[in-house]
């Protein structure tokens, strides 16, 4: 075996480790309500994440790394989601975040050519879900972040769809990346449940930060793989 397949295991290894006891241990602060622990935890998500993508593709691809920063930026701003500017701003980095993973997703389906019905059931199907959401809490969102809310929803949606078109293009990690932007859906329609309707609950900080962080971990490993 040669020692630099040796070492680039045992990174992945080691990160993959690492990212597994942030995740735990962050997930059980949300779970029992302990704040400082689950802020400074959360701030090491999406760097590990970026670092296990980085140690799994030889050369990253500049996009997905500035998404990833997008994320990571986004988490901070939502820890003060209560204060409607830094909602706007936590939104409005997820979804710089969201152009730049659909702009990767689609170098990476661009030479498969999909059918047009296709796509067009991919985008219609994940935007329908984002109106639904968005017509359901309209009435409980500041107005001055109703449109911001529901461009940031439709731009959740086509992160959805790109990844289906992906995947019926037969592009490599297409199933990663599909899995990653529904379950990206999941954890932003129930963060908007709670901050919107049913107010904070730790079981949903839990069922939010769980589908997350999985979303973001199977995207890395889609885009490793494309």
């Amino acid at each position: 075996m040669r020692p630099d397949y040796t070492w680039e295991v045992n990174m992945v290894t080691a990160l993959s480790a690492a990212l597994g006891a942030a995740s735990v241990t962050h997930l059980a602060a949300c779970g029992l309500g302990k704040s400082r622990l689950r802020y400074s935890t959360k701030l090491l998500l999406m760097p590990l994440i970026a670092a296990l993508y980085c140690s799994l593709v030889g050369r990253p691809a500049p996009a997905v790394l500035a998404a990833m920063f997008c994320g990571w930026a986004g988490d901070f701003f939502m820890i003060y989601k209560h204060k409607d500017a830094f909602l706007a701003a936590g939104m409005a980095a997820f979804g710089i975040g969201h152009i730049l993973y659909v702009a990767r997703i689609g170098v990476i389906a661009a030479a498969a050519e999909p059918r047009l019905i296709t796509a067009l059931a991919a985008t219609l199907v994940p935007a329908a879900v984002a109106i639904v959401i968005f017509a359901v809490l309209r009435r409980r969102i500041p107005k001055q972040l109703r449109l911001p809310g529901l461009l940031y929803g439709l731009l959740l949606a086509s992160l959805g769809s790109a990844a289906f078109i992906a995947l019926r293009a037969g592009a490599p990690g297409g199933a990663y990346l599909l899995a990653g932007g529904c379950l990206f859906l999941c954890s932003d329609g129930i963060l908007s449940f709670e901050t919107f309707r049913d107010g904070d609950s730790n079981l949903a900080d839990v069922a939010v930060m769980l589908t997350y962080i999985a979303a973001q971990t199977l995207l890395a490993t889609g885009f490793s793989m494309g």
